[in-house]
């Protein structure tokens, strides 16, 4: 397994129910970078948004599955204020039970 060793983090943001998401900043190679996961109504917010996404969301949650939305991207700075224009990267699905 291949490590970046240029790779070094900067802040998060925890999660917590009432943000539904939490986030990483990191620097590398110089730049800035954030990667956020939560719920993909969160995450949207913070990248494109797509009908494709929602309706395979819906889809996968009326099956019974938690689904965890991934985005990332390039920043300007380390504050829940500047996550904005990130690439959205997919949807984890898996089973919760209680």
């Amino acid at each position: 397994m291949h490590i970046n060793k240029n790779v070094h983090i900067i802040d998060y943001v925890p999660y917590e129910s009432d943000n539904q998401y939490s986030a990483v900043f990191y620097e590398m190679d110089g730049k800035k970078y954030c990667t956020v996961k939560g719920s993909l109504e969160k995450v949207m917010m913070f990248s494109e948004e797509s009908d494709l996404y929602k309706k395979q969301n819906l889809e996968l949650t009326n099956k019974g599955y938690r689904v965890i939305a991934l985005a990332n991207g390039e920043v300007s700075g380390t504050s829940a204020g500047s996550i904005k224009n990130l690439k959205f990267t997919g949807m984890v699905a898996f089973i919760d039970p209680i």
